[in-house]
């Protein structure tokens, strides 16, 4: 019998490392565009976000890889024609057009017995930079010591208040500390104030870790057992709602679940619109290394990088008086008019951009056009989009496959526009389910169904209907790129024609003081030390030509943003001390005196007042600004000299001014006496 359980191990070691990706969400959050081009072939940062799933696990050294696919059948044949992963792994579609769910999905591969050992379970939307063979490696080693530790999952520590922390991704989760045995695991409603526990976990348990600070990457590894429990219990439909919960309540199974936390590695994924936006600007300010753009290590790609975060293909052509911002990406053959104006946008390939246009924040993908005059914010233009001469497509938009947009018409808000003619039966179709691969679809074009046009959404002379959700779809203005009152500012962030932004850092460059506020975050969450935080930061600050004053005016409200906003006010002030303490040396490299003379204590000014704004606009703060103020004076962030002259500024400034100062009143006089007294000393 020995002989036998060695033997098993052995041929599951020899056995190639095999790897399933799901291609289907089995859910309708990009509707609908999703139903003429799967979401696994989306371009981010113009690659299908299926390049980077498969370069992921190829530099995981997976050898075998199942794509696990229901419909746009034609289109994953083209995909991996032409592409040359089987240089590197072995791939093989799995078709099953009738599974509806991730559990018929799983249990269709148990049927046909392709797994042969453990294996690496993945969604093919994921963008990661993770050695997932590390994970298999600490999943094996657990399996030869407990048959019965059937998955290890991946998580990823992140704020509470993450971009990519979606409704459906907000998790309170319990593991063991010396084990990382997962104990709990509940989706938290939105509005959901507390989370409840079994008592027997912290009985049973001597540490425990609970968290509400995790990402769900969807990855796994699996040991075939799962394929054969998703088998047994036919109504499992969810890995999620339904696998986790089923293990982790059964005390007939026997089975166990562990979790493997990340905090350097990347990993996230297109859980919706606003999701594939956080992802790719993670891409783009380089989250992801080393798969970034200019090291063209995913997909057919040859981008150059310029500072600072401009990323050029090959054939690019750009009008002299153009300008490109930060966080731009042009693809190849692509032609940029006179006075165009560009920034935080990814435009594909064998694009024409008109004369003094204006993108912000949005995404277009290969073969759109754009007239001149016409203004897109916020929002994502499919392969084939026309938006003709003076028109204005506003935040949270999405036009989809060959929408034209007539000339000087303004599109709805947060509208979906397609070109594909009405579904009778919303519940017969899915988010991946693709209508040009639908046989019945197809015969409805052919008996002459016409498609009809409605000019009062694209104009007189466009083509598109606006799309309305079905049951089951998302069509909120949640699950949008821009989020209702988040909103790019008016203001469009002049550029010079090096890309370098002018004006103050947060009036003027709302990307950069993003960027740099999620730095600080992330190296909060990840437990880094002030030396690498301070590095990042810096390498924002010489890439877009800031102050350290504009840095202090960002890493301040970031570092108070970590602090939990529940706690009573006595305890919240506590806490601010603390955090003051615990990165006072971080502080002190961006919050500095300057040079004697007028403007000595300009900078330490400055971020007094970004101080004013952000406890303005932050309900629990705006009560304690004067504590917080009187904290970086002990600490010696701030000096006496910099408060009295803020003061001397505030009184009378404005409703914020009036209120501060006199917040601040007992401080001022202090000071001003201790100013006095050392004079007479003097």
């Amino acid at each position: 019998k020995k002989k036998g359980a060695v033997k098993d191990r052995e041929d599951e070691t020899q056995s190639p490392l095999q790897a399933v990706v799901l291609t289907d969400s089995f859910e309708k959050r990009f509707s609908p565009i999703s139903y003429e081009r799967p979401k696994a072939l989306f371009p981010v940062v113009t690659v299908p976000v299926l390049d980077y799933t498969l370069e992921c696990l190829a530099l995981s050294g997976v050898q075998e890889v199942l794509v696990f696919i229901r419909g746009h059948e034609s289109k994953f044949s083209a995909y991996f024609a032409s592409r040359k992963w089987n240089r590197y792994m072995k791939v093989q579609l799995v078709i099953a057009r009738q599974a509806q769910s991730t559990g018929d999905a799983l249990r269709e591969l148990d049927a046909r017995s392709l797994i042969s050992g453990d294996f690496i379970l993945i969604d093919g939307d994921v963008v990661s930079n993770l050695d997932i063979s590390r994970i298999v490696e600490e999943h094996k080693a657990r399996r030869v010591k407990d048959k019965n530790a059937i998955m290890t999952m991946v998580y990823k520590t992140v704020p509470s208040n993450h971009r990519c922390r979606t409704k459906n991704n907000n998790i309170v989760t319990a593991f063991d500390s010396k084990t990382s045995q997962l104990l709990h695991y509940e989706v938290m409603k939105p509005d959901a104030k507390h989370a409840v526990f079994d008592t027997e976990i912290f009985a049973e348990h001597e540490s425990l870790q609970i968290r509400y600070d995790l990402l769900d990457c969807h990855i796994a590894v699996c040991s075939p057992d799962v394929l054969m429990l998703f088998t047994d219990n036919f109504d499992w439909q969810s890995l999620q709602l339904d696998f986790i919960k089923g293990i982790l309540t059964s005390e007939i199974l026997g089975n166990t679940l562990f979790v493997s936390v990340i905090s350097r590695e990347y990993a996230g994924r297109l859980d919706n619109l606003a999701a594939y936006d956080a992802v790719s600007m993670d891409i783009l300010r380089r989250w992801t290394h080393p798969l970034v753009p200019e090291c063209n290590l995913v997909g057919e790609t040859n981008f150059l990088y310029s500072r600072p975060g401009i990323y050029k293909e090959d054939g690019v052509v750009l009008a002299q008086t153009c300008k490109l911002g930060v966080d731009t990406v042009i693809g190849s053959d692509t032609h940029i008019g006179d006075k165009t104006q560009i920034a935080r946008t990814v435009v594909g390939r064998n694009c024409r951009i008109g004369a003094n246009v204006t993108l912000e924040g949005s995404y277009l993908w290969d073969n759109v056009t754009v007239g001149d005059n016409v203004k897109i914010t916020g929002a994502v233009l499919c392969d084939g989009v026309n938006v003709m001469a003076n028109a204005v497509v506003p935040a949270g938009c999405v036009l989809s496959f060959n929408v034209v947009v007539g000339e000087g018409h303004k599109v709805e808000p947060y509208a979906r526009l397609t070109c594909t003619t009405a579904v009778q039966d919303d519940d017969d179709e899915d988010d991946d389910e693709a209508w040009a691969d639908d046989p019945d679809f197809e015969d409805d074009r052919a008996a002459g169904e016409v498609f009809q046009s409605e000019p009062s959404q694209v104009g007189p002379n466009g083509s598109g209907r606006k799309w309305t959700p079905g049951e089951f779809e998302d069509g909120s203005e949640q699950n949008s790129i821009v989020f209702k009152g988040g909103e790019p500012d008016e203001e469009y962030e002049e550029s010079d024609s090096d890309g370098t932004s002018v004006g103050d850092a947060d009036d003027e460059c709302p990307g950069t003081v993003r960027e740099m506020a999620e730095t600080v975050l992330r190296g909060v969450s990840a437990g880094h030390d002030i030396d690498n935080i301070a590095l990042e930061v810096n390498a924002i600050k010489f890439a877009h030509d800031l102050s350290f004053g504009d840095c202090g005016c960002v890493v301040l409200p970031a570092l108070l943003d970590t602090v939990d906003d529940s706690l009573p006010q006595r305890a919240l002030v506590a806490e601010i001390k603390k955090l003051i303490g615990k990165w006072k040396q971080l502080l002190l490299r961006f919050i500095k005196t300057n040079e004697k003379g007028p403007d000595q204590y300009f900078d330490q000014k400055l971020v007094i007042v970004a101080l004013e704004k952000h406890c303005w606009e932050t309900d629990v703060l705006r009560p304690v600004f004067h504590a917080i103020v009187h904290m970086l004076y002990d600490a010696d962030v701030l000096s006496e000299e910099a408060i009295l002259e803020w003061a001397d500024d505030a009184d009378g400034r404005d409703e914020m001014g009036d209120v501060f100062h006199k917040q601040c009143q007992r401080l001022v006089t202090w000071l001003q006496e201790a100013e006095s007294d050392d004079d007479s000393e003097g």
